[in-house]
């Protein structure tokens, strides 16, 4: 899941940033009585990781790899 954390926080496209769509997705939901705890808990962990990103705390480094070839 930190993996997913990780390349949620930090993706982007053409029209915003896959953190904001998370962000509105798990919105958008909870307007409409639909309440998807894996979402918020998602969502809760992207925040964290974010809001750290922003105050310079040391994270862990990255588990990931990226993969250009899915560009487009």
């Amino acid at each position: 899941e930190q993996t997913t954390v990780e390349i949620l926080s930090l993706a982007a496209g053409h029209i915003g940033s896959c953190a904001d769509y998370l962000r509105r997705t798990v919105i958008q939901l909870e307007a409409r009585n639909i309440r998807d705890a894996t979402l918020w808990r998602l969502q809760g962990k992207v925040a964290a990781y974010l809001r750290s990103l922003q105050s310079g705390t040391p994270l862990p480094a990255p588990t990931m790899e990226i993969d250009y070839a899915c560009e487009g």
